[in-house]
């Protein structure tokens, strides 16, 4: 948290202690969780379903359901490539 504020830089945490305690100290948008940052990998294409889905499984097995949370982040990430792909299609018309 110190190095994220000293620097600048997101902080990625599940913890919700540590996010509530990192917004005393970071902006909002600089705190970030593992859904948050599977969403936008599959929003870039570096993940795809199998991938977002064996994340998932894993996460159940190590007692760390994060399930509501990935269900949010995955849906928003497949709207977003939705509107994109679409948007890209209708500039290439």
């Amino acid at each position: 948290l110190v190095f994220a504020g000293k620097t600048q830089q997101a902080m990625l945490t599940d913890d919700k202690g540590a996010q509530k305690l990192a917004l005393t100290h970071l902006a909002a948008d600089a705190i970030q969780s593992t859904p948050h940052l599977v969403a936008w990998l599959y929003f870039g294409s570096l993940l795809a379903d199998a991938d977002v889905a064996q994340i998932k499984a894993e996460l159940i097995a190590l007692a760390r359901n994060l399930d509501p949370h990935f269900e949010k982040f995955y849906r928003e990430a497949q709207q977003c490539r939705a509107v994109a792909a679409l948007g890209a299609r209708l500039q290439g018309s």
